[in-house]
């Protein structure tokens, strides 16, 4: 549904398969290139979906070594305001659903 999103405003993700240390790779959700931006998607917008979005997307960073790459989750509803708080403190924005699409609750930076 969000490739669907994307495309209806022209745009379109990737997935990303991160090579690490033990031989395995990491397996992203989406990522964004034109506006750089790396998304984690959750079934919730419950507080342990939430940290391990941010745990994921912090491990994924890290492990492509690109500081400027933009990251956000993408959540099926908004998280609690404690949890806007969070994310917005730490950069991550957020995509949540709305209606039959998406819409930015916070921009990522």
């Amino acid at each position: 549904m969000f490739n669907s999103w994307l495309a209806m405003q022209g745009r379109s993700a990737n997935r990303w398969a991160i090579p690490i240390d033990s031989g395995a790779a990491l397996l992203t959700d989406y990522y964004t290139d034109d506006d750089n931006t790396l998304f984690e998607a959750k079934a919730s917008a419950s507080r342990n979906d939430v940290r391990m979005a941010i745990g994921q997307l912090h491990d994924y960073r890290h492990n492509l070594g690109v500081v400027s790459l933009r990251c956000a989750l993408l959540l099926p509803d908004e998280p609690a305001p404690d949890l806007v708080d969070m994310l917005r403190s730490i950069g991550f924005g957020c995509v949540v659903g709305a209606g039959t699409g998406f819409r930015w609750l916070i921009e990522a930076s």
